[in-house]
């Protein structure tokens, strides 16, 4: 399809406007690229849909089901957790970040993590700390109707931009 696209795009450059093919190349261009672009995001789609079904079975502990209509993986990384904005030294974890929830999970092997804590982020408070001595570009998770709290920190300014 991308061959298509560009194979198009030569063709429309060499034709003349004036030339009675013009226009209705154009207008193939155009559908060739609105084509490639479907694929290229059902192509996205069906590969997030394959990492959050792979997700499913690799993290232990998980008590909610992760496939569901509107959610999308949108990022995974690694970050550090802090238990209270005191500690010297984080704990690294797994974060993955879908468009409605937040999993923290630890490594436990090849592919395999251990569930540490989730929330839907539409039940949560998201804080940007200052930084501490100890602890520099965090944010806090918080569950509405949990005491329970969520420090982590990121290794640069920018990396805390991207996840907040």
């Amino acid at each position: 399809t991308e061959r298509s696209s560009t194979s198009s795009s030569s063709l429309i450059r060499y034709t003349p406007e004036e030339h009675s093919d013009f226009d209705p190349l154009n207008k193939a261009y155009e559908k060739i690229n609105e084509v490639v672009s479907d694929i290229n995001e059902a192509t996205r789609v069906s590969e997030g849909l394959s990492r959050t079904l792979e997700l499913q079975r690799c993290i232990d502990g998980l008590e909610i089901e992760l496939v569901s209509p509107n959610r999308r993986l949108v990022r995974e990384d690694e970050i550090m957790f802090h238990k209270n904005a005191k500690t010297k030294h984080g704990e690294k974890r797994f974060i993955f970040l879908f468009t409605d929830l937040i999993i923290l999970a630890t490594k436990k092997g090849n592919n395999k993590y251990d569930h540490k804590f989730h929330v839907e982020l539409g039940h949560a408070k998201l804080t940007v700390l200052a930084d501490t001595p100890y602890i520099k570009y965090a944010f806090e998770v918080t569950p509405l109707q949990k005491k329970q709290k969520c420090i982590l920190s990121c290794e640069t300014d920018n990396e805390q931009r991207e996840w907040v």
